[in-house]
């Protein structure tokens, strides 16, 4: 039996975006002020609404299943110790004892025993090298931090909100973008990119569907590089 699915080309998902249209900065106030694009398709007809009106749309009985994973502070700085040149990682998962899968900017010279001396948010040597380890088939590389290095901390302590490539800052990105760019129900450290669509729900709008009857499963499955690269044929 055929699969119908392996004849769809990844270009039939392809549309225009003016990028003077893509929002680069959160919606100012409450999170729910956000737009809302509804689709009726009894009537095949458009609806532009507030977000907190999508309380409106869901039943009692409603299952809504919500991403709980929490984005980690997972982008770092640092520049090559054998030529200075600055480098940009991002680290996506824990693939053993000290050893990251990471994506690298620019990758292109990164090659195996390539040194990286991690910057601190002033853009100074930190003392934390990481090492290329190797290179996948898919462009991401194995990197080893130094020995008795706690990850975690050190992202906690030198780490940026890995922002996706269509939103542009100047500088770093803020204390502001670290609040915003997370749900309000996050729990679970993990993801490298946010479940954007939940980004609009506030606590009201949450305690708001409860009282109407509707309820919600929360889930974590973490939200991978996948989010941030484009896709592949």
């Amino acid at each position: 039996m055929s699969n119908p699915s392996s004849s769809i080309k990844t270009d039939a998902f392809d549309f225009e975006l003016p990028q003077e249209l893509i929002a680069q900065h959160p919606i100012e106030g409450a999170r729910d002020q956000s737009r809302l694009f509804c689709y009726h398709r009894s009537k095949q007809s458009i609806k532009h609404q507030g977000f907190q009106e999508i309380v409106s749309h869901l039943d009692a009985g409603d299952l809504l299943v919500m991403n709980n994973t929490k984005v980690i502070p997972s982008r770092l700085r640092g520049e090559k110790a054998q030529s200075g040149g600055k480098i940009e990682l991002l680290l996506i998962e824990a693939t053993g004892h000290q050893e990251w899968l990471a994506m690298l900017k620019p990758g292109k010279r990164a090659h195996p025993g390539t040194l990286i001396d991690l910057h601190d948010r002033h853009g100074e040597k930190s003392g934390v090298l990481a090492k290329v380890i190797d290179k996948t088939e898919s462009g991401q590389f194995h990197l080893r931090f130094s020995d008795g290095i706690d990850i975690m901390e050190l992202l906690e302590k030198y780490g940026e909100i890995p922002l996706p490539p269509y939103i542009h800052r100047e500088h770093a990105p803020s204390s502001n973008d670290s609040i915003r760019y997370q749900t309000v129900y996050a729990e679970n450290e993990g993801s490298v990119a946010a479940p954007t669509a939940g980004l609009h729900f506030t606590p009201a709008l949450m305690e708001a569907l409860e009282k109407k009857g509707s309820s919600n499963c929360l889930c974590h499955p973490p939200c991978r590089s996948r989010h941030l690269q484009p896709r592949q044929s």
